[in-house]
């Protein structure tokens, strides 16, 4: 066998391996899906996801439950950097913080589990369109990209706090006028904005406004959900 036959041997040999190992890990190590809507999906092999845990014990404390911004304050980067752990872990870009809170609420969900999924997804929907709200506000941003991401791990979190609050006694006061209230005036905002600034604002960017504020009104179903858009809103968003 000459030079060139053997080159050709090794190198079709290299590939049937790599696909053969490429198949042997989907098969022993599948993708777990973490997250999924109708327009997309995050999956994350069991190897990165027990990394995570490894590297951010926090995220998955049997004892106590942190915010995400709890947990990602308390990174501490030059650790990282002596134990040569990988930048992948690191979760330091926008795009990484954008994951961490995907994975966040994939570990709380050891916690919520299954219970509320209406209030999970009222919260969900209430904070997304907010976030619609303020982006078509400011004429888009990527800051309103990464909160789509984020508002899964803001979602949950708020759960688990939905959780405690029906383990205790309240006396729930009637929210719907104060849910009127906070609605028309997220209404009359974008009216009185578009009017005083039209040239700013392309066609169609007040029904988007006014239909995020029609399908936030129908995603507040409870005083505590209520309670929770309000500061939501106020946080994380500034409208002057």
């Amino acid at each position: 066998m000459n030079k060139s036959h053997v080159q050709d041997s090794l190198k079709n040999w290299k590939i049937v391996d790599s696909i053969q190992t490429l198949i042997a890990d989907t098969i022993l190590n599948p993708d777990i899906v973490i997250y999924e809507d109708k327009f997309d999906k995050r999956t994350y092999k069991k190897f990165d996801l027990d990394s995570v845990e490894t590297y951010h014990p926090l995220i998955a404390d049997t004892a106590m439950v942190y915010s995400p911004e709890d947990i990602l304050n308390r990174i501490d980067y030059k650790e990282m950097n002596k134990k040569e752990i990988d930048r992948q872990y690191y979760f330091s870009s926008e795009v990484g913080i954008d994951n961490f809170y995907i994975l966040y609420a994939h570990f709380l969900k050891r916690k919520t589990k299954n219970y509320y999924p209406k209030t999970r997804q009222k919260l969900f929907e209430a904070y997304q369109q907010i976030n619609r709200y303020y982006g078509h506000w400011n004429c888009g941003g990527t800051y309103f990209g990464h909160q789509s991401w984020r508002i899964i791990g803001y979602a949950e979190y708020d759960l688990y706090n939905y959780i405690k609050y029906k383990q205790e006694e309240h006396i729930e006061p009637n929210y719907q006028k104060q849910k009127v209230l906070f609605i028309n005036m997220l209404r009359q905002r974008v009216i009185d904005q578009v009017n005083s600034v039209q040239d700013v604002y392309p066609n169609g960017a007040k029904r988007k406004m006014l239909d995020a504020v029609s399908k936030l009104d129908k995603s507040i179903d409870s005083w505590f959900i209520l309670q929770k858009a309000i500061s939501f809103e106020k946080e994380h968003y500034v409208y002057e």
